[in-house]
This record gives structure tokens, sequence and C-alpha cells, in this order.
């Protein structure tokens, strides 16, 4: 078995849940039995994983110990909650309820937004208003976590995750530490032999959550770890024989100007310098993997595209006639690494050139970023010509109809949003930055790179592209043909390095 591991699976998907959704697909398609794994808690989550038809591909911690996987959805509504005799069930404000009993509030109930009877949570009050515990209900209507309260301080003491029959199957327990704040000093868990582990982090019930998923799928299971620093210390640390992978979806510095050197990105710290504890560790471009040996030669580094091109988008080309020449798109998540304020920027100067140019940005945002592209919109006087479209899980449909793609990205680790956009045709000007754009876009023949920050560059190569339709029409040929390197079928060739090698070698 191949568990590919992350912390969850949501709606608004990064580039990481989208490569390992393309990679469990790559990896049925060639009928190698594969799951993922994922370690967080999300009380709506299967609402998503039912949209994406993921539900049987997905097997979650706390889901796991909380023996909740098959539970059919039979939401728990106001209809069907049980209240103490004579009390009253009054509407507050929007998803708002209480429960009154002798003219006291004596619980809260919240239901989920959607849907307005469904009961998200119910908070339980005392005599004098304070909260007593907090009952949470997943989304599929059961009663997945209680937290408890100290009424006299009221602060969190104790959470609780419950199995079906309301029994707990994981606590954390919180004291206040010497800075007045509230801290998890000590996790438990019930494990799948009914005894209680006791762990000081939550890294060690991961490792653990690993060890028994490894010996309930008959041992010696190959784990691909891609959330490197949320999973690093649980995959060097797991007790039983597993075949480790580790995964670099970004870069593996912070600066990419000076590689030899230069400090390493957070995110894969402890990965990198437990290095000889992975069997491989896989790269997306052949750049980024030659800079990793160049600093660490003895690394069993390799290169594997995060993302293939189906056979059928291969076939399906778009008649660029029909396409809005001058409208363009950026496929990215609003955040400072994405840039977006620099194309706000070179849209005034498009503008100029190419009057009815208009933007279009896809993604949704990361903290405030979206906010301040929003003012910069405003500044320059372009909320006519840019839209924030948000997150979409169709965005590729939107590839078909607009006339060229743009990434103004700082860092890349390789970059779906190019693949795609090559894949529906689409002529590139993206950020010539470490790692991916290079390895993507052909400059001159699919697209342009451009240098990071230059604005006039960026602004003059859109330019250049509005204005030349015959240039367009070419890249967007171009692009067509360039992405039969990422078929299914040459980036399957470079997975058999490690798929051999586990098979062949690592289980016989």
């Amino acid at each position: 078995m191949y568990f590919f591991v992350d912390t969850i699976v949501d709606t608004q998907k990064s580039g990481i849940e989208h490569a390992i959704i393309r990679r469990l697909e790559l990896f049925k398609m060639h009928n190698k039995d594969a799951k993922i794994i994922t370690t967080n808690y999300h009380r709506t989550v299967y609402a998503s994983l039912t949209t994406d038809g993921l539900n049987n591909d997905v097997i979650n911690l706390f889901d796991y110990y909380q023996k909740v996987a098959d539970v059919p959805f039979t939401p728990a509504t106001l209809d069907t909650l049980v209240l103490p005799e004579h009390a009253l069930l009054k509407k507050s404000v929007n998803h708002q309820y209480q429960v009154v009993l002798n003219h006291k509030v004596i619980m809260q109930i919240t239901t989920f937004a959607d849907t307005q009877k469904q009961i998200d949570l119910i908070r339980y009050l005392d005599d004098e208003g304070k909260t007593i515990y907090i009952d949470y209900y997943d989304i599929r209507g059961f009663l997945s976590k209680r937290d408890h309260y100290d009424t006299n301080n009221d602060w969190l003491t104790v959470e609780q995750w419950l199995d079906v029959t309301g029994q707990p199957v994981i606590e954390n327990y919180h004291q206040i530490n010497f800075d007045n704040k509230v801290d998890v000093t000590v996790y438990r868990l019930r494990g799948k032999d009914n005894v209680w582990y006791t762990f000081d982090g939550v890294q060690g019930y991961m490792r653990h959550f690993f060890d028994e998923l490894n010996l309930a799928y008959n041992g010696h299971n190959a784990f691909i770890f891609d959330r490197a620093s949320e999973t690093a210390w649980a995959s060097t640390h797991m007790v039983t024989p597993n075949y480790p992978i580790g995964h670099f979806h970004n870069s593996h510095v912070t600066d990419t100007d000076d590689i030899m050197h230069s400090s390493l990105n957070g995110f894969f710290t402890f990965m990198i310098k437990n290095q000889d504890h992975f069997h491989y560790m896989i790269s997306a471009t052949d750049t980024q993997t030659k800079d990793v040996l160049a600093r660490w030669p003895k690394m069993r580094a390799i290169t594997i595209p995060v993302s293939y091109v189906s056979d059928a988008q291969l076939a399906n080309q778009v008649d660029f006639a029909k396409r809005e020449k001058h409208t363009l798109i950026v496929a990215a998540r609003l955040a400072p690494e994405k840039q977006q304020i620099d194309v706000v920027k070179a849209m005034v100067q498009v503008r100029k050139q190419v009057p009815d140019a208009r933007a279009e940005f896809w993604g949704y945002p990361n903290g405030d970023y979206g906010d301040q592209v929003k003012k910069a919109i405003k500044e320059a006087h372009l909320e006519d010509v840019i839209s924030l479209k948000g997150y979409s899980s169709t965005v590729n449909q939107e590839m078909d109809r607009v006339g060229l793609s743009v990434l103004s990205s700082r860092m890349e680790g390789f970059s779906l949003s190019i693949l795609e956009a090559q894949s529906h045709g689409l002529p590139q000007v993206v950020n010539n930055v470490k790692y991916g754009p290079s390895d993507l876009v052909i400059d001159g023949q699919d697209g342009f790179l451009v240098e990071n920050n230059n604005i006039d560059m960026l602004a003059a190569k859109i330019i250049a592209i509005m204005s030349d339709e015959q240039l367009q029409t070419t890249l967007s040929a171009n692009a067509y043909t360039d992405a039969r390197r990422y078929s299914a079928e040459n980036v399957w060739r470079q997975w058999q390095v490690v798929t051999d090698d586990y098979e062949n070698n690592y289980l016989k």
C-alpha cells in the first residue's frame, strides 16, 4: 500500500492537495493500492470529500480512532433534539437558538449556515450563564467532540474526541502556563488495543497512528510525506518497518540565489537533516533536484512532476478564435509569495496599449493579502478591469475561455497553475523564479519568462501577446504541444523508479 500523508483535503485546496489527488488518480490508473492519510481534525470535511468522490480514498486520524469512517450521513437537527422537560426552544439570531428553562438560558445552539436546522454545536451553561462544556457535531450528524471549561476562570481544561457510543478516544488536557496562557500539556489516545497511550505532543500520537495504520495494512507500507513540517518528527520515529519518502513541494532554501549557503526553508529543515532516513527525496523539477544534489551529493534525490496531463485534455484543443484574447487569468491563491499586486501594477500599463484588456484572479486569500490586492486594484482605479473570482475547483474550464495566463510568484515548487494553463493552450507570462517556470515554460515558444518584480517587463510581454494575434495563436499551439511532455505515461515512467524499488527490492 502507498500512503500519501497530508494534514487535510478540504474544499479550498492548496497545490499540495491538488498534487496528491492527481497522484492518487495516476496510481489507480496503474492498479496500485493507495490511500490519502490526513492528520487534522475537521468536522465538515466529509462534505467536500463527497463532492470530490474521495470518501473511500482518505483515512483521517480522528475518524480512524473514532470509528466513524463508515457512519452514514444522518444530520442531527433541532427537530430530533431531546430537550429537558418544560424547556423552550427560542430563535435568537441567524443560526442561533436558545434553550430556556425556568427563565434561564441553559443551552445555546448554533446550526450550520447552509442548513438552518442541522446542529453545529451546543453550548451548555450553568446558573450564572458560564460555559460548562461545548458539544461539537460532525456534519454527518454524530456528536464528535466535547470541550470542558473551568467555570471559575472560563478557560478550556479538556478536549475530548468521542466515538459513536459517546466514549472518549482522544483527549487533550490544558493548563495555564507562566505567561497566563492556556497550553496543551498532555495528549492521550486510546489505541486499537483499547489501551490508553499518553504523549507530550501531537507528533507523538501522530506517530502512533502511522504505526497502527501500517500494521493494519500488513506492515512494510510506503509512506510519502507531503507535509514535511507537520509530520517530520512522526515520519522519522515510526517503530514499525516502513518505506518512507520525503517530498519537496516548494523551494528547500529561503534564498534561491544562494542555494549552497542559504538557510533552509523551515518546512523542510527536519526532513533534510534526517535525509538518511528516507529512501527517496522527491523534487518536482530537474532544476531543483540538481540544486539539492549540489548541496547534498549523497541524498537520494529524484525528479517526479507533481501532476500530469490526461490524454483527454491533450486531445481537447480549443479554437483560439473563440477565446477572449484580451482577458488574462491568474490562477493562484492570493498570497504575498504569489505577488498578484505586481499584475495589478502591470495592468495599468497594459490598459494604455490594449484598452479592452481585462484580468481575472482566481484563488482564495491567505491572511490579509486579499485585502491588500483589493486596495491596490482600487488605488489603480481598475475595479472594472480586474475581477477577484475567489476559489473554484473548476478554474481549468475558465482556461478554455481566456487568452493568456500570468503568474507573478517570487517562489514556486513546480506550479500546477502553469502546467494546467499550458495544457489548455494558454500563452503564458511568468516570473523566471525557482522552481518550475523555466522547467515548464519554453521562453519565446509557448510563453515568456520575465524577471521577478520587473513590472515594466511583465507589462511589455502581456502587451506583446495581446497586440499580436498571430503570436498569440502560435504560442497557444506550441503550449498544447509542449504539455505532452507531462502526459500520464511520461510522469508514470518517472514514478516507476520508486515503485520498482519499493516492490522489487524492499518488499522482496
